[in-house]
């Protein structure tokens, strides 16, 4: 046997676990990329990605949902001198904080009021979302594997469906990963001592703005805290020989965080019941069947929220998914389920910090927005943890690359056959992420989808609707929603909108 071998700066090294490539999946390990190149291949990757999450966007889906509507008009608001109580710090349209719908006037204000400067936030950070997705794989696996799981990411249509959407729900993958990028870089600036010492503190306190950030977002944002509060005890298990300047960092992170969302707290404690207003109403444990039944309840909830990213019969939230589809292709649900089980039965992935953020990021926001609301499982409020599923694909796409390394060794012209076996790999996860991205369009077109998103603005009407709130706007009129709007125009048929050419 072999003896292990010296560890590589986890930001550097891009390798699988020693153990793992020794004892699982063989002892050959890929030499890295010039880092220019690797820049380069991602750069491609996400440049390509934005390109199909912008295509067209402003005709395409051709219904503005509601919730992309409201979150307009709110934006538009704003522009014409009609912001939220309590201006930037105040509530949007939900009751919930107004961060989103100011990001999205500064679009409008760019771009215009049209429907493709509605959806571009999301398409922007969804695509700059692949990056720090990328790097945190990276610490841990190869090029190749890093970059095919990526692919995944980015063609999945759970994730391109709220890519194109004028929501801020995919935002809170940025956020996340964001947060969790900058955590990982504070424990190796911390253990390795490579860099000054204060390097450590300054990427402590870039990950908790980014929690921050995550409790002004989406309000499944609130699972990125709670992941980090159970991660600092693992943590400092893992890594006791480092607990001082750990718990300084854990002290750091929360305070930065606290401090960050200091202005907003206040503002929500003084409008305590309006702002939980949304969240008494999915809350579980207030819905009549679980109060005739909490155990029985509980168990259906488990048994549905566990089953829905693989099984397609407990989804029915039309808007976000394809009904009875599950919400992940079979080949990445198909690596998922491997890769998890890798982490879990191999002792070194289990006791690497990356893996145990990976799994507390998944389980916190899974608990939070699945396990624990109505009407799940629910695309919108589970976007949040969907990365965090996509990195178990990393797992087992890396044992398959280091699986096929071993297997070229073996039947020899290793400059041969390794690039071809690992072509062929590639070549199939390209197709899978093709078939993703004509499945969606596939959906968006069909004429039940168009009926499943119901209320809409549809994008021939959108001219006319976008004056009607301009000038409320402007002449201090109220809000109209979706609903007053539509009762006032009625739609013939909702499935199709526009006729004989849908």
């Amino acid at each position: 046997m072999r003896p292990p071998q010296a560890a590589t700066p986890a930001r550097t090294s891009g390798y699988f676990s020693t153990w793992v490539s020794t004892k699982l999946f063989g002892d050959g390990q890929e030499g890295p990329l010039h880092p220019w190149v690797e820049l380069l291949m991602l750069g491609l990757l996400v440049l390509a990605a934005f390109v199909v999450m912008v295509y067209n966007l402003g005709s395409f889906p051709d219904t503005v949902l509601a919730d992309e509507a409201d979150n307009a008009q709110s934006a538009v608001r704003i522009l014409y001198n009609q912001p939220p109580e309590n201006g930037f710090f105040g509530f949007d349209w939900t009751s919930q904080p107004a961060f989103s719908v100011y990001k999205e006037a500064a679009f409008i204000a760019i771009f215009g009021f049209n429907i493709m400067a509605m959806r571009l936030p999301s398409a922007v950070i969804s695509a700059l979302a692949l990056i720090p997705f990328y790097l945190l794989l990276r610490r841990q696996f190869s090029v190749v594997a890093s970059l095919l799981a990526t692919i995944l990411l980015a063609t999945s249509v759970w994730y391109i469906n709220f890519s194109r959407s004028g929501w801020n729900i995919i935002d809170i993958c940025f956020y996340m990963l964001m947060s969790m990028l900058f955590l990982m870089w504070a424990l190796d600036t911390m253990t390795s001592g490579l860099g000054p010492p204060w390097l450590k503190w300054v990427h402590f306190a870039a990950a908790g703005f980014f929690c921050a950030l995550g409790l002004y977002g989406y309000p499944a944002g609130r699972a990125i805290t709670l992941a980090m509060a159970a991660f600092f005890p693992v943590v400092l298990l893992l890594r006791r020989n480092h607990w001082k300047p750990l718990l300084m960092g854990c002290l750091l992170l929360f305070m930065v965080e606290a401090v960050a969302f200091a202005p907003q707290a206040v503002y929500i404690a003084r409008n305590w019941e309006l702002f939980n207003g949304r969240s008494r109403v999915v809350l579980i444990l207030n819905d009549p069947a679980y109060k005739a039944d909490p155990v029985g309840t509980m168990l259906q909830q488990l048994g549905r929220n566990i089953r829905g990213p693989w099984d397609g019969r407990v989804n029915n939230t039309a808007q976000y998914s394809p009904v009875g589809e599950p919400q992940l292709d079979r080949t990445t649900g198909l690596l998922v389920l491997v890769g998890m089980a890798l982490t879990i039965l191999v002792g070194t992935l289990r006791a690497r910090p990356e893996t145990w953020l990976w799994w507390l990021m998944l389980l916190a926001g899974w608990a939070l927005t699945q396990l624990l609301t109505v009407g799940t499982p629910n695309g919108a409020r589970g976007m949040g943890y969907m990365p965090a599923l996509v990195y178990f694909a990393g797992v087992s796409l890396e044992g398959v690359v280091v699986g096929l390394r071993r297997i070229s060794t073996r039947v020899g012209w290793v400059l041969v056959t390794r690039p071809l076996l690992v072509a062929a790999l590639a070549a199939a996860i390209l197709l899978v992420g093709h078939a993703n991205v004509k499945h969606y369009i596939d959906w968006q077109n069909t004429p039940h989808t168009r009926q499943d998103r119901y209320l809409y603005i549809t994008a021939r009407e959108f001219p006319k609707w976008s004056a009607h709130i301009i000038d409320r706007a402007k002449n201090n009129g109220g809000i109209t929603n979706v609903g007053i709007w539509r009762d006032a125009h009625p739609v013939q048929d909702r499935a199709n909108p526009y006729g004989s050419s849908p």
